[in-house]
């Protein structure tokens, strides 16, 4: 296995991306390796937790990946550079120790998911990645997808962003072949916290049809707090897990899986970008947007997609409850004047913030799914870019002009 520092990206200074850029030849790569480089990189698991930077490398890069093909000639260039900003920044944080120290085979009777969970759920964050590393080297994401999917449904440890990475594999021709080594920095994260999970919808059985309608009151009438308990996502989660909160507002509304109510889940976020409190438009209602549509995904044509269903209104739930003001007007409907799509992607991935280009994909995975509503998708994406812009951006942008 390649060590942390025997790359084609090695030693690059945070101040010089963009000459080293020009002086390493790297214009010159091809998208596959200049992916494959980063890629070897963000799946090694970092020492400590990093914050948010670490625990979003992978879905970053992921996410950028995704999005190159759909960039103007003129956007490329800066965009490729961003991918290379991932690989630099992540050396930045102490790689694991044991990073070579894996096993290529394991018993016959073992399983290696249950395996890989067993060490989960005991925080053991050395087991954790021997188990995650070999079935990364036996198993490619698609498999990976429909194996994982029960085991992380509820959590809501690594930020719940693990369902983001399973849908962008599922969905994305494997994540345009990074591999399914990015599953390693995450497991980890995972098992930092092993017993944060969504409770309320172990209890809860689906009857009847779900009525979309009926759903969205629920979500759009449920009482404000009169202060946010916290930003951070699991907190948001707890609030609403309870006899008093989603069991009581959701559970007797939520029924078995429809199209329609998977548009009133993803409308909805979207909505909440553009009519509701714009402080938390960076980073909450981006996530209002990529966690159920991750959920609603992984989930959705197998035996768990009434509970992708609950979970992803459970998170629409505590978004709304936890980040709107009371004067928001989320309940209305915007009037939507016509936006052209690739000037805003092409913002987006040339962008310095991982939350952006996550909203960005998700805008357009969401438009596909739901043409009838692109409209929707493509304002909510141009109030998230404008939002940013009015802030000046980010101060810790390396590659800002």
């Amino acid at each position: 296995m390649q060590g942390p520092s025997s790359h084609r990206l090695a030693a690059i200074p945070l101040e010089a991306i963009s000459e080293q850029y020009h002086e390493r030849g790297i214009g010159g790569w091809s998208d596959a390796e200049l992916l494959h480089e980063v890629a070897a990189i963000v799946s090694v698991p970092r020492e400590e937790p990093g914050g948010s930077f670490v625990l979003h490398a992978p879905l970053e890069l992921a996410a950028r990946a995704s999005l190159l093909p759909m960039l103007s000639g003129e956007a490329r260039p800066l965009a490729r550079k961003r991918i290379v900003a991932i690989a630099v920044q992540y050396e930045a944080f102490e790689p694991i120790r044991s990073y070579a120290q894996h096993p290529t085979a394991i018993d016959s009777e073992k399983d290696p998911i249950t395996w890989l969970f067993q060490a989960i759920a005991r925080g053991d964050l050395a087991e954790t990645d021997r188990a995650a590393c070999f079935v990364t080297e036996h198993m490619e994401p698609s498999p990976l997808v429909a194996a994982l999917t029960p085991g992380i449904l509820t959590s809501t440890a690594a930020a719940a962003h693990a369902p983001i990475l399973l849908y962008l594999w599922k969905v994305l021709d494997e994540a345009r072949g990074l591999g399914s080594g990015l599953l390693r920095p995450l497991a980890r994260s995972l098992a930092r916290n092993p017993a944060w999970h969504i409770q309320w919808t172990r209890e809860w059985a689906p009857k009847g049809v779900t009525d979309a309608g009926a759903l969205r009151h629920a979500i759009e009438e449920f009482p404000l707090p009169s202060e946010c308990p916290s930003s951070s996502i699991h907190p948001l989660m707890m609030a609403v897990d309870g006899p008093n909160g989603a069991a009581r507002h959701l559970g007797s509304v939520l029924g078995s899986r429809t199209e329609d109510a998977d548009r009133v889940l993803l409308r909805g976020a979207a909505r909440w970008m553009l009519t509701s409190n714009p402080k938390a438009a960076p980073y909450g209602w981006t996530h209002a947007l990529t966690m159920p549509q991750a959920v609603l995904g992984i989930t959705a044509g197998t035996p768990l997609a009434d509970h992708g269903l609950a979970i992803a209104a459970t998170y629409c739930l505590a978004f709304r409850a936890g980040l709107a003001n009371p004067e928001d007007s989320s309940a209305s409907e915007p009037e939507l004047a016509p936006i052209e799509t690739l000037p805003l992607l092409d913002r987006a991935a040339t962008s310095h913030d991982a939350h952006i280009v996550k909203y960005a994909l998700a805008t357009v995975l969401a438009s596909r799914a739901d043409p009838q509503a692109a409209p929707l998708y493509t304002a909510a994406l141009k109030r998230l870019l404008d939002v940013w812009d009015q802030a000046g951006g980010d101060a810790s942008d390396l590659l800002k002009a």
